[in-house]
């Protein structure tokens, strides 16, 4: 479990071989927050201008149907 900015995520995960420390894979997550904050246009605004835009670094993205061990459902 994980908490910020008012958000708990809870995170299930699964050893696919109960002997190997190894094979832990998610299973799923879920975000659940006990308040409830009106935000803004200007609040959003404001946050915009005091930060930096950087550009997201070019990275080559697996299918969603390839396994962690790079074995394709396909």
């Amino acid at each position: 479990m994980v908490y910020s900015n008012g958000i708990f995520t809870l995170y299930e995960y699964e050893f696919q071989e109960p002997n190997n420390y190894n094979s832990l894979v998610l299973i799923k997550q879920k975000n659940y927050t006990l308040k409830q904050d009106d935000i803004k246009l200007d609040d959003i605004k404001s946050i915009l201008n005091r930060v930096s835009v950087i550009q997201e670094p070019k990275i080559q993205l697996l299918s969603p149907l390839t396994y962690l061990d790079n074995r394709t459902l396909i």
